[in-house]
C-alpha cells in the first residue's frame, strides 16, 4: 500500500533537488525514494519516541 509524504524544503533544498534529477534523468520520486531506501537508523527510537537522533550528513559530533 502506498503512502503520501508530503513537506516543506527551502527553495535552495528544491533546486538542488531538480538539478540532480536532470543530472540522473529521474523523476523526484525516483530520486527521494533512492534515498530514503538507503537510509538505516543508527539508532533506535524508544518506545514514546523520544530519543532517537537521526544522523545528519556531514556533523560531527564534537560540538554537540
Amino acid at each position: 500500500m502506498k503512502k503520501r509524504l508530503d513537506f516543506l524544503i527551502q527553495e535552495f533544498e528544491f533546486e538542488i533537488l531538480e538539478q540532480d534529477c536532470k543530472t540522473v534523468c529521474r523523476t523526484k520520486t525516483d530520486v527521494l525514494r533512492k534515498l530514503i531506501r538507503s537510509l538505516t537508523a543508527k539508532e533506535k527510537p524508544s518506545s514514546e519516541g523520544r530519543g532517537f537522533r537521526p544522523k545528519i550528513f556531514g556533523e560531527s559530533r564534537s560540538h554537540l
